[in-house]
């Protein structure tokens, strides 16, 4: 007799488990999926581009702003000046939402690249380059008066 009771509470546990399964089942179904498609396929994919001026920083930036943090997965820099040039990419934060208005602030160059004259050259990062500070990128350029650089940014905002 014990071991009959043994098998119905074994028995009706398993029920119990399996009849909470197709509730809860559904939605951590849904909830692995959506982190996975998150890591696989960013649902927020992001691109800009941005031309930087001799001797001046970004009058716009790109990014989120406060609507996400912003990963740069790809940088593509154009110099169609006949020197080479430095520029700088920097975190910044802006006074208008979403990386409009004034820049208000910006870190010191977080990563520098040298473009050489006549050129395109692309950087791409397999993790995202992610731009904390504040969400948004800008690009700073030293260099002779008269150069200008193109710059195109890709990633994803998480």
């Amino acid at each position: 007799m014990h071991r009959v009771k043994q098998v119905l509470w074994f028995a009706g546990g398993l029920l119990a488990v399996a009849v909470m399964a197709t509730f809860i089942a559904p939605k951590v179904g849904a909830a692995i999926k959506g982190a996975l498609v998150e890591v696989i396929i960013p649902s927020r994919p992001f691109s800009a581009n941005l031309f930087v001026p001799q001797h001046q920083t970004m009058s716009q930036a790109a990014g989120p702003g406060s609507g996400g943090t912003l990963g740069i997965t790809s940088i593509t820099i154009t110099n169609t000046d006949t020197e080479d040039q430095t520029v700088g990419i920097q975190s910044t934060s802006t006074t208008g939402p979403g990386c409009t208005g004034a820049i208000a602030g910006q870190s010191q160059p977080e990563a520098v690249f040298i473009a050489p004259a006549k050129k395109t050259v692309q950087f791409q990062y397999p993790t995202p380059f992610v731009m904390g500070w504040g969400g948004c990128v800008s690009a700073v350029m030293n260099s002779a008066p008269g150069a200008t650089v193109a710059i195109d940014f890709v990633g994803i905002i998480n």
